[in-house]
């Protein structure tokens, strides 16, 4: 159980002379003094610490998904690492609530387009078009946009069975839709 240990604190360059100086430690012991590298922070902390399972089954990180840049599950989160993802989940907050408007057009009345950011892609099978433009909303806020151009929905239809007969064909189907957009960033027009 030491050799283990004594790699792990030499990988992170731990420097805890009775870890390396122990020939036999226990379990419990063990456990305490392992070490794991944050992957937001990227600073060793105790793996005891761990916070990843709180992050990866919480509901900030299904808002987050799929576009912002801590939407990805992580094994490795210290308590600085939860913090730092906590204000960026804050940040994602206010963005939401600065959204001004979408269009289908190239441009919105009374605005200008400061900066075009990134396409954003509706792949969720949704109901309808208005659902549509409310993950569109949804993504704009996860890349810090506060509107979007270009806005397109398309109407699928799947096929599930079909049956046949002499007289008639019956299809048995569903629709969805699904949808993309420009994300942008918009400042009030000066003419307006």
């Amino acid at each position: 159980m030491s050799s283990e240990l004594k790699d792990n604190h030499k990988q992170y360059l731990i420097n805890e002379p009775d870890v390396l100086q122990a020939d036999l430690i226990c379990s419990t012991c063990n456990n305490k003094r392992t070490y794991a590298m944050c992957e937001i922070t990227r600073k060793p902390f105790h793996l005891i610490k761990n916070l990843g399972d709180q992050w990866n089954h919480s509901k900030k990180l299904k808002k987050l998904s799929p576009y912002h840049k801590y939407s990805k599950m992580f094994h490795s989160l210290s308590p600085e690492g939860l913090k730092i993802l906590n204000e960026s989940y804050s940040t994602y907050l206010s963005d939401f609530g600065k959204f001004i408007k979408g269009t289908k057009g190239e441009y919105i009345k009374g605005y200008q387009i400061k900066k075009s950011i990134r396409r954003i892609e509706v792949t969720e099978k949704c109901n309808n078009p208005g659902e549509v433009e409310d993950y569109l909303r949804n993504y704009c806020a996860q890349v810090g946009a506060n509107g979007y151009i270009k806005f397109f929905w398309d109407k699928k239809i799947e096929y599930h069975e079909e049956e046949v007969s002499d007289h008639y064909t019956r299809r048995w189907t569903s629709t969805y839709f699904v949808g993309h957009a420009d994300a942008v960033i918009l400042v009030p027009d000066k003419q307006s």
